[in-house]
């Protein structure tokens, strides 16, 4: 670390990541222990000898050796497990700095440790919280022994076809999330399918505002009844059951989540209270749903939050990433290239069909451990369950793995291409 980083460090005041203390601190053992072990049950961070609560130098020269020797005794006798840390120096003319970096955990949760006769006789958990460290409830503790980071991300991409010619989407292999995008796409009005059509930028803005309205769509059947779910898998089929029949719910309509003027469908004829799709979905109590647009630098992103204060704040991101005239990336495109051979130069497959990546990001931050949150265990499950759903119906590449590779569709394609010649002959 450069002196320059150091002192950005400093200059932020104490956070869930740095902590100040002065030198004569170093003799209460306790405290630095329930400080080491309240960094690396959280993010990890900076234990800063030589400064004051004010971040105003103390003014002392630091015997690194006798200090660093301290502070390794007690992350080895008094820390369980042993907890890892890193060191480095620094001497400015205010007076010393030792920086001690504290690693994040890898495994389970570490804690303050009695000994008796080289024994463990008790066990005290502590974790950082804002500017402090503090004890871990019993909920808490049975979330750090099974997780080692709260917050969710996940990232993959959504795979679209369309005609070029009224917008549908034909029939191709696609992942199930695909699907629900059609029932938007066929209420498009001819007025507002000519107007897309006239800039096929339109059409990737225009399915990229959509992607957070097609994904609330499947809300309505995956938490049309409860936000606590499980998916069970038989056969082939899924089965969605709630976790909790009695978990203080409210019920969002799809429909009636405000659309911005700065969106494109605002523009359009399209009337989205008679789109016919499921529309109620069930939340968490006091959690907001939002659809919000952003165009930074020419590329436009939608987003889909849902938040509850002092609880979560989920953020699924959409922006495209590709587009293209005709099928690309798909296994499927073997066989319409050949079959571009027999439509002619007037009718090439690039006329007819155009494919659209998106890119879609999960991102889901919670309060906890900084504000205690009673549910933190089930909204921590909410969060999951979402990604599967992402990870299940929607993610591309995830469903592409499944499908048979290209040589097996162009096989197929000539077995069909044979069979339609001797039948001609018969």
């Amino acid at each position: 670390m450069e002196e320059k980083e150091l002192l950005e460090l400093i200059n932020q005041d104490e956070n869930e990541r740095i902590e100040f203390k002065e030198t004569p601190s170093l003799d209460d053992k306790d405290e630095i222990a329930r400080q080491l072990v309240s960094f690396t049950n959280r993010f990890g961070g900076w234990l800063i000898i030589g400064v004051k609560d004010d971040g105003s130098f103390e003014g002392a020269k630091i015997n690194v050796d006798k200090h660093i020797q301290t502070i390794s005794n007690i992350a080895r006798n008094k820390c369980s497990p042993k907890i890892d840390f890193s060191y480095e120096n620094f001497r400015f003319n205010e007076g010393d700095v030792l920086c001690i970096n504290i690693k994040r955990r890898r495994e389970i949760p570490h804690a303050v440790v009695q000994r008796r006769n080289g024994k463990v006789k008790s066990r005290t958990y502590y974790i950082r919280a804002n500017n402090s460290c503090r004890l871990v409830d019993d909920i808490e503790l049975e979330w750090l022994f099974k997780n080692v980071d709260p917050n969710l991300e996940y990232k993959g991409r959504i795979y679209l076809i369309y005609r070029r010619g009224d917008l549908k989407l034909p029939a191709f292999d696609l992942p199930l999330g695909s699907s629900f995008f059609i029932s938007f796409v066929n209420s498009l009005p001819a007025n507002d399918i000519e107007y897309l059509k006239k800039d096929e930028e339109r059409i990737a803005d225009f399915l990229v505002e959509i992607a957070p309205f097609a994904v609330l769509s499947n809300f309505s059947w995956e938490y049309g009844h409860s936000w606590l779910i499980e998916r069970i898998y038989k056969k082939g089929r899924k089965e969605v059951h709630p976790l909790n029949e009695e978990i203080k719910k409210d019920k969002i309509n799809i429909k009636e989540i405000e659309i911005s003027d700065n969106f494109l469908i605002s523009s359009l004829s399209l009337n989205f209270k008679k789109i016919p799709i499921k529309s109620d979905i069930a939340v968490p109590k006091n959690t907001s749903v939002k659809v919000e647009l952003d165009r930074n630098k020419g590329l436009k992103k939608s987003y889909l939050k849902i938040e509850k204060e002092d609880a979560f704040n989920f953020l699924l991101e959409f922006e495209m990433e590709s587009w293209g005239a005709g099928i690309y990336g798909h296994p499927e495109g073997a066989r319409y290239n050949r079959i571009n051979k027999s439509i002619g130069p007037s009718r090439k497959i690039e006329d007819i069909i155009a494919s659209i990546m998106l890119r879609m990001n999960f991102k889901g931050d919670f309060a906890f451990p900084d504000v205690k949150d009673p549910s933190f265990n089930e909204h921590h499950h909410y969060g999951k369950s979402i990604i599967e759903m992402l990870e299940k119906d929607w993610d591309w590449d995830k469903f592409v793995e499944s499908l048979p590779e290209s040589k097996l569709y162009i096989i197929e394609d000539k077995i069909d291409e044979i069979i339609g010649m001797l039948q001609k002959r018969q």
